[in-house]
């Protein structure tokens, strides 16, 4: 018998670490202090609010950003099979060079 919930939410402690984990990665967007003229109520928004309140198909849904475009996990069939390595080519030297 299958127990589990139908609906996946993330227990407290589970949050604190997934907020961070969004923080630390995008800690740039989440701090520009340009953002604060434009963006209506950014700081409210960054300070008081988890991420996937507004974020809600991140990581898991079927939105993709502009900037995954061409590094996402399902290749795109327009690319050429070069170009559809998901580590960037930028990225892939820095590996690359640390090994040696």
């Amino acid at each position: 018998m299958r127990a589990e919930p139908q609906v996946i939410r993330a227990l407290e402690p589970s949050i604190n670490v997934i907020q961070n984990n969004c923080i630390r990665c995008h800690e740039a967007q989440v701090t520009d202090a340009k953002l604060t003229g434009f963006v209506e109520d950014h700081f409210v928004h960054r300070t008081d609010r988890i991420c996937w309140e507004c974020h809600r198909e991140v990581p898991h849904g079927k939105v993709k950003s502009l900037s995954s475009v061409g590094h996402q996990i399902e290749p795109i069939r327009a690319h050429a099979p070069a170009d559809m390595q998901i580590i960037p080519k930028w990225l892939q030297e820095s590996i690359n060079e640390a090994k040696k």
